[in-house]
């Protein structure tokens, strides 16, 4: 039989783990757990690269040492320090069986892709906070008042007073006359305005009401307005303004009005100095109905001291049509501006004002609704009058000094045990208070069509109703990671806090239950770079022939091409975790020096299989890196071997706490000694000088103030 010598088979002893043979090839013969997981880990390097650093660099180093554990709670704080120490060389199982028959050599390696450890965030939905605020109903508090026919309404009056150059002895005239103004209504709750006919004067001069002090010489001062004024008197116009004016405003919302025009001229001085509407009574007379919403003649009406028509007035410039009219339309009364006295026109319009004000009272607060009852001498009235706001008025006047007596309630309110919520509240968000105080949740229902939330039993009298709850929004239980992840790489933190309830399904997290609003999730995981297509594998013996690829498990063939000493596996064919049988023809059979890729550690070597006179330590035997055969070995005989090695000292460490770190520091130690050279890509460090074998690595981080 010749003695026939293999060339390095190296790629017959690599066990499924990658990272361990990472520069020279892919492939297994046989596989435990731990290798398993390192070479998911190697699949993420490119073995060409020096760069290149594991995606998991955690599965690395299974057997870490810990020293010390900083929680992610610490970023950013003041005096955070971490400090870890890993092993570097681990002891790695290898095996490979061989079969001498008919020259055929098979060889293992399985299917891998490449990944990258990727973080992604998320952040739940924060549903809007609805708060609805709601005061239970009471029966308001009881007011009583006794009223006197005597007593008189409430009573606005606009003055308008010509102040152009002609007005010296009417302004005069009518300044000292406030006493016969008021004699049919100074028991009235009155204000008096005063506005000139003078636009560029503004809407108020001067409002004097009862109870002010010396108000006749307030008056008689706003009277005279001095005769600098417009010789283009607009008395109408000025009306209106002084009525709306917003500056000085008088005009009450209950309040009868009266309008006082006192001019020698027409509106618009002859009646044709100004433009539409303000040329026109009208202006002034629809302004109190469609505005003021009064009624002319009611509670509304004007008054004058002018020309009046189809009278002689020597002293006034012309006669006033449009004031005329006004007073007309609104059944009010006037008097010539020519008079020497007006006394006698005053004392006329003060008892024409004071016949629509008499049926006005004026109440202390405005009743509550349906809760007014009156009596008037004694006897219960139940038409005849009617409530605006604050003020009692009488369709017909009561007796000459009759006595009225009113009983009302106010700030009385309806009790209710129903409360609109407007929209369904979120499930298990729903918070009601009475007066602060928490309502247990058997105390209500919610109804589903309505929305609305009815207590069992009805609240406390005037108890303040808060009702909290969040919008029904649905809340995320999905995220997309939009990857293609690796399985069973997928660790998932809500707010800082592992979880494992979840799924992944097609790329996305799926949580049992949904995180609660606003919540912070961090999902880690492998992503799918891309198969991995190219293969370092050396082949045994020098006479290679007939090469061909099959999958184990069905035996079908997998299309490979050889390539400067690399196998390359068509990527329509590749299946990750797939293991692919090499078949070739190999013209050494019996006598062989095979090179191992590793040295093993002798004391756990084991041959299996040995059945003629070879055995370990006689013609078989290992030296070094070297395992030698000089025995003759049966065709059909299947040898295993088996046996242990150090790998290589890695020099790649996770430190996951990086990835909550802004600004750190880094000190690497080796044995004890400073390293300089070293990189950081969070969460990875590694050392780009040579590890020794049996090292120990200490890595300090410190975070920067």
């Amino acid at each position: 039989m010749r003695n026939i010598r293999i060339l390095p088979v190296r790629a017959f002893f690599c066990l499924i783990t990658a990272y361990s043979c990472a520069n020279e090839a892919n492939f297994i013969s046989k596989e435990t757990e731990h290798s398993t997981a390192n070479a998911n880990a190697g699949a993420e390097a490119d073995p060409e690269s020096d760069d290149a650093l594991p995606a998991n660099p955690s599965d690395s180093d299974p057997n870490a040492n810990i020293e010390e554990k900083a929680d992610d709670s610490t970023k950013d704080q003041e005096g955070f320090r971490l400090v870890r120490d890993f092993k570097t060389t681990f002891e790695e199982n290898a095996a490979f069986k061989f079969k001498p028959r008919e020259r055929i050599v098979e060889q293992e390696f399985t299917l891998t892709s490449s990944y990258d450890q990727v973080e992604k965030k998320f952040t739940q939905i924060s549903r809007p906070n609805v708060t609805k605020n709601f005061r239970q109903g009471n029966p308001g508090e009881m007011r009583s008042e006794k009223l006197f026919q005597g007593d008189q309404g409430i009573l606005d009056l606009l003055i308008v007073i010509d102040d152009s150059g002609s007005m010296v002895q009417e302004q005069t005239n009518l300044s000292t006359k406030l006493a016969p103004l008021l004699e049919y209504i100074k028991d009235s709750d009155w204000r008096i305005g005063v506005v000139t006919t003078d636009q560029a004067k503004g809407c108020s001069r001067k409002v004097i009401q009862k109870g002010d002090t010396d108000i006749e010489a307030a008056f008689a001062n706003a009277i005279n307005a001095g005769l600098a004024g417009s010789g283009n008197e607009q008395g109408i116009k000025q009306a209106v303004a002084g009525l709306s004016c917003i500056t000085a405003p008088f005009v009450r919302s209950t309040s009868t009005v009266a309008v006082l025009i006192v001019s020698d001229e027409d509106n618009c001085s002859d009646g044709k100095g100004c433009s539409a509407p303000y040329d026109s009574s009208a202006y002034l007379t629809d302004f109190l109905t469609t505005t003021m919403k009064r009624k002319l003649g009611t509670d509304a009406r004007v008054y004058g001291i002018f020309w009046e028509p189809a009278t002689t007035c020597q002293g006034a410039a012309t006669i006033a049509t449009q004031y005329a009219k006004a007073v007309a339309d609104s059944s009010g009364t006037s008097g010539s501006i020519c008079d020497a006295d007006y006394t006698k026109t005053l004392g006329k319009i003060s008892e024409n004002v004071a016949a629509i004000l008499k049926a006005d009272f004026k109440l202390k607060a405005t009743p509550d609704k349906n809760s007014f009852a009156l009596a008037v001498n004694g006897v219960k009235k139940t038409t005849g009058f009617e409530i605006i706001g604050d003020v009692l008025r009488f369709a017909e006047l009561p007796p000459k000094g009759a006595t009225i007596d009113v009983n009302y309630t106010i700030g009385a309110s309806p009790y209710e045990n129903r409360y609109p919520l407007g929209e369904k509240p979120g499930p298990g968000t729903l918070s009601v208070r009475f007066d602060g105080q928490p309502v247990s949740a058997d105390g209500y229902d919610v109804e589903d069509e309505t929305n609305i939330l009815v207590f069992k039993t009805m609240p406390p009298t005037s108890a303040a109703i808060k009702i909290d709850f969040l919008q029904n929004l649905p809340l995320t239980k999905s995220f997309d990671l939009a990857a293609t992840v690796k399985p069973g790489s997928v660790k998932v933190k809500v707010n800082g806090q592992a979880s494992m309830a979840f799924a992944v399904t097609s790329g996305k997290i799926i949580m049992n239950m949904a995180p609660a609003d606003g919540a912070a999730i961090v999902a880690t995981f492998d992503k799918l770079i891309g198969p991995d297509l190219k293969y370092k594998i050396p082949f045994a013996g020098t006479d290679l022939r007939d090469v061909d690829a099959v999958a184990k498990q069905t035996n079908s063939p997998v299309p490979i091409t050889l390539k400067d000493d690399f196998v390359w596996v068509d990527q329509a064919s590749h299946v990750e975790g797939a293991v692919v049988v090499l078949r070739y023809f190999n013209s050494d059979s019996s006598k062989m020096e095979i090179k191992l890729p590793h040295q093993p550690i002798m004391q756990s070597v084991n041959v299996v299989g040995l059945e003629t006179d070879c055995s370990l330590g006689e013609g078989f035997e290992i030296d070094g890196d070297l395992m030698k055969i000089d025995c003759d070995l049966i065709n059909q005989q299947e040898v295993d071997v088996t046996f242990k090695y150090k790998k290589d000292p890695i020099n790649t460490f996770p430190v996951h706490e990086l990835m909550g770190l802004i600004e750190f520091n880094i000190e690497v130690f080796i044995n004890g000694k400073v390293v300089k050279d070293f990189l950081v890509n969070k969460p990875v460090v590694r050392i780009t000088e040579k590890v020794p074998f049996d090292s120990t690595v200490k890595i300090i981080v410190t975070a920067k103030k």
